[in-house]
């Protein structure tokens, strides 16, 4: 994991040791467990610590994107899903990139990109946008590395000029996204989610269930994280490095997709009392500097 970009001076680990670092994080917090206090009574009660990388986090989004499709639908009959995948070459110069660097030069683009579908959105009047955040699978020169997938949900058909001008956003300030790598018929998928009967007839591939589909471009977790397949494992390992998310969902689309509790104004007297572990509490600190992972660039010579 290296950022060639700064000099900080401080030394660079190889991927693998920095996917045995995450295995040892999730592996410590699976040992551990938060504390909560109540405010009004004084008690107290545990819960196993979850982390965006176990099989929860999935689970979780699988229930919004359900409230996101109840949502769509109340507004149309037909909801059009449009899914556009945004790369950039690990070996721009020939040799291998780093991975952290690699990320950072391919959402390079984020706010033109994020530009680009306000854009879409305020020409269809009522739409929504996600994306999503996945390594590359198994084979292929980006074996492992991330891209990203913007997802359009709206009630009518999204035109190709507009989808190019989201992909020449990509391209254009991406510094190693590539032309060839982005035109229509290679980036662009048309879906749709309709129970009418004009379904069968549709010229796009018709989505049964809309929440398996989106969920489909999260981790497939297991049991551990030891199970992932070695490309999700590398790329699971670059969003933990980096603190990308991988679900980064449009204003318009958080609103819909929040859920029943989210929206109760009574404040929980719950609070995080702190975290214990092997028999030890550990305080809450309110310092927002600690804890999370530990980030480090690194000189531009690597060590002998």
């Amino acid at each position: 994991m290296r950022d060639w970009v700064t000099l900080k001076g401080d030394l660079p680990v190889t991927w693998a040791e920095a996917e045995q670092r995450f295995l040892r994080y999730d592996q410590e917090a699976r040992e551990t467990e938060n504390v909560f206090e109540n405010t009004e009574t004084g008690e107290t009660a545990t819960s196993p610590v979850s982390h965006r990388f176990q099989p929860e986090y999935r689970e979780m989004w699988y229930a919004r994107f359900n409230d996101l499709l109840r949502a769509a639908q109340d507004r149309w009959s037909v909801v059009h899903t449009t899914m556009l995948g945004l790369t950039a070459s690990s070996t721009p110069n020939g040799d291998r990139q780093a991975p952290v660097d690699h990320w950072n030069d391919c959402d390079a683009s984020n706010d033109a990109v994020k530009q680009a579908l306000r854009r879409i959105k305020k020409k269809l009047g009522d739409a929504v946008a996600i994306e999503f955040v996945e390594a590359h699978p198994g084979g292929g020169t980006n074996d492992g590395y991330l891209h990203k997938h913007p997802v359009i949900l709206s009630g009518q058909r999204v035109s190709d000029a507009d989808l190019q001008k989201v992909l020449n956003a990509h391209v254009n300030n991406a510094p190693n996204a590539e032309h060839d790598a982005h035109d229509l018929s290679r980036s662009v998928t048309r879906s749709r989610v309709s129970a009418r009967k004009d379904a069968e007839e549709a010229t796009e591939d018709v989505i049964g269930n809309l929440p398996a589909y989106l969920a489909g471009y999260l981790l497939n977790y297991g049991e551990s994280l030891e199970e992932l397949p070695e490309s999700q494992l590398a790329g699971a390992t670059t969003m933990w490095a980096t603190g990308a998310q991988s679900v980064r969902p449009g204003q318009q689309a958080q609103q819909w997709m929040k859920r029943e509790e989210e929206d109760k104004d009574e404040p929980s007297p719950w609070i995080l009392a702190g975290v214990e572990r092997d028999g030890e509490f550990i305080p809450a600190s309110d310092d927002p500097s600690r804890g999370g992972v530990k980030r480090f660039t690194t000189k531009w010579d690597p060590p002998d």
